[in-house]
């Protein structure tokens, strides 16, 4: 018998301007493998219904701290997904990522 690990799914989210910010979104049981050393962030009580994701967001920030924002999220109870959006640390676009997306789905920003 083989043993099958979901190592989490393809997501792509987008800001108010319509910017593609693609990952990959995981639950508590998902296997995490691949992992990026920057990345953005996304806490969420997510689920997946008709066809579609659908994402009430807690919070969104960067780190270079991957695996131990994967430790702190496996550990709460505050959130049921996180979203992972690799990050090129010399990524210095005209477009604030973070901001972007809590401009978004962060409704106190």
């Amino acid at each position: 018998m083989t043993n099958i690990f979901d190592t989490g799914k393809e997501i792509t989210i987008h800001d108010n301007d319509k910017n593609d910010y693609s990952g990959k979104i995981y639950s508590k049981t998902d296997a995490f493998a691949n992992l990026p050393f920057y990345a953005i962030i996304c806490l969420t009580n997510s689920n997946f219904s008709e066809g579609d994701w659908q994402h009430e967001m807690v919070d969104i920030y960067k780190t270079s701290e991957v695996q131990q924002e994967l430790i702190n999220f496996q550990k709460s109870g505050r959130t049921t997904h996180i979203l992972i959006i690799p990050k090129n640390p010399a990524d210095f676009g005209r477009v604030d990522k973070v901001s972007a997306l809590r401009e978004k789905y962060l409704s106190d920003y």
